[in-house]
């Protein structure tokens, strides 16, 4: 048997089965080894992979936000423009109807003024004449036809002239005059008293 178990160790056959079986355990070790490693970097690789996709969530979701505000701020501002415009096309048509409704006022008053019986327009006249009369030393009027024979009782040169009523008084060179006709009167009234009608109107 020793002789057996000698000759089996000299047999070539046996020590090439044994170097096979060390290859194959070094083959498999290496494997093993190889698959380890690859498991490593398929870890490695899905954690990095993660992270890059987490922070291109969060570059998503700020550049969202960011647009979200931006078109936020964009449609306050176009909304405050609106209606600032909305409030300036009211402010316009209403100062425009105000407008209107004096013009309207200063019509209807211009026609009262054109339908005065005499006597009324007598009494105005006087009190235009001795309001002339506080200014300048008057020495020459000028007035409506339908006033001509009360101004002339009053003893000064008096011309007739195209106007609603009232009168223009002058010196005697003609150099100063004040002007108390209607026409001038009403415009006056409706420069100085704009606001004031404005508020009878709408009040």
């Amino acid at each position: 048997n020793d002789c057996d178990l000698r000759l089996s160790r000299c047999n070539p056959d046996h020590w090439l089965g044994r170097i096979n079986m060390g290859l194959q355990e070094v083959k498999k070790k290496i494997v093993e080894e190889a698959e380890r490693q690859a498991k490593l970097l398929l870890a490695d690789a899905d954690t990095e992979a993660k992270k890059i996709e987490r922070a291109a969530k969060e570059e998503v979701e700020k550049y969202k936000s960011e647009l979200q505000q931006n078109a936020e701020t964009m449609l306050k501002t176009a909304e405050r423009k609106e209606h600032a415009a909305a409030e300036f096309e009211g402010k316009r048509i209403l100062l425009d109807t105000k407008k209107a409704l004096i013009e309207q006022v200063m019509g209807e008053t211009t026609q009262r003024l054109q339908k005065l019986p005499s006597a009324e327009r007598n009494k105005l006249l006087e009190k235009l004449m001795k309001k002339a009369a506080h200014e300048i030393d008057i020495k020459k009027v000028y007035v409506n036809e339908k006033d001509g024979a009360a101004a002339k009782s009053k003893g000064i040169a008096v011309e007739k002239k195209a106007m609603l009523g009232g009168l223009i008084a002058e010196t005697e060179d003609g150099k100063i005059s004040v002007d108390f006709s209607f026409e001038t009167l009403l415009e006056q009234l409706k420069h100085e008293h704009l606001r004031e009608i404005g508020e009878v109107l709408f009040t």
